[in-house]
């Protein structure tokens, strides 16, 4: 079985984790990248153009699709909303560093999950 994975901000490490799961099957077939959110037009026309995926500017249209697991590689400043997002969605998630700007919102995303 292939796992579904998403990505929430498609700037630079979105675009290299997905290459690296995808491309460069830096997990064999076990898992694949199949969706991103970003907020940014010019990024998800490049995610479906470029990479093939399925592309939404809003959070929810994302969860909405059945994954396995999300990258929450976007804004710092997001990472606890989309973490929140992910508990309530029953998505297992990782969050690039750091977790979260501040000690509450880092607390807030663990105690959630």
């Amino acid at each position: 079985m292939t796992l579904k994975g998403g990505v929430h901000g498609f700037g630079n490490v979105g675009q290299s984790m997905t290459r690296a799961i995808n491309r460069e099957n830096r997990f064999g077939e076990d898992a694949r990248i199949v969706a991103v959110c970003n907020r940014g037009k010019e990024k998800r026309d490049l995610a479906e153009r470029e990479y093939g995926l399925k592309a939404y500017e809003r959070l929810d249209d994302l969860l909405a699709q059945g994954l396995d697991f999300l990258l929450i590689l976007s804004q710092s400043h997001v990472h606890k909303d989309v973490a929140l997002k992910c508990v309530q969605a029953r998505v297992p998630y990782l969050i690039e560093k750091p977790i979260a700007l501040t000690v509450a919102d880092a607390l807030q995303i663990v105690q959630a999950t």
